[in-house]
């Protein structure tokens, strides 16, 4: 599989020409990437129920329209903890994104970068958190925290000296996902994912573990 850097004069290619809706960029990855990899990144636990409630809320907003009022100094732009940023969204924690483009983490921070928009780091992520900061030295880290205290406080530390400076804690993690659902079984059962952070076991299938790296972006 091939990457090509964004471009940085605004042009489209021509696969997102063809992008109109979010719905557009499912089946451009449907046709781009791997079964397993679409997969992993498609599905949802559950039957999707939480995915779907999600959507649904989201639904609940929409645009109020106004009329002759002066727009221009219009602005999206909203201050978030002590930052400003250029809109009031923007890039959530998603694991392993390096495995559907190149060094995907880099991509995804030096792209909130340039636009003016918050970033996290996922703490599943294939690219060492140092490499991620230094792209864009605005962006969050998330992290999943453990009942082991000391390594714990030895990721905080790591995350504050590799620059990051807001912390992101998932807590929802108790309860693990039902993997039947999270992705479909052929897809599973091809999908093996290798990284030095794990080297000394060697490959490690993800039925076998939500959360197959040590939650701190390790790989080195």
């Amino acid at each position: 599989m091939t990457y090509t850097r964004a471009r940085s004069d605004g042009v489209l290619s021509r696969t997102l020409k063809a992008v109109r809706s979010l719905e557009d960029f499912e089946s451009v990855a449907r046709r781009t990437l791997p079964a397993p990899i679409f997969g992993y990144i498609h599905a949802s636990a559950d039957g999707q129920a939480a995915a779907q409630t999600n959507r649904d809320a989201f639904g609940e907003f929409e645009f109020l329209p106004r009329f002759l009022r002066d727009v221009s100094e219009r602005s999206t732009a909203v201050d978030v903890l002590g930052h400003r940023y250029a809109a009031p969204f923007g890039i959530a924690p998603m694991g392993l994104s390096a495995l559907s483009a190149y060094r995907g983490d880099l991509v995804l921070a030096e792209a909130a970068g340039a636009l003016g928009l918050p970033m996290v780091m996922s703490g599943s992520s294939l690219i060492p958190m140092e490499a991620v900061s230094q792209a864009n030295p605005d962006a969050w880290f998330q992290a999943y925290v453990t009942g082991d205290t000391d390594r714990n406080a030895a990721l905080v530390d790591r995350v504050a000296k590799a620059g990051f400076k807001t912390l992101v804690i998932t807590v929802d993690v108790q309860a693990q996902p039902n993997l039947e659902t999270t992705m479909p079984e052929e897809a599973r059962r091809s999908f093996r994912v290798r990284s030095p952070a794990i080297s000394r076991t060697g490959a490690r299938s993800l039925s076998s573990t939500s959360h197959p790296y040590d939650g701190s972006g390790t790989a080195t």
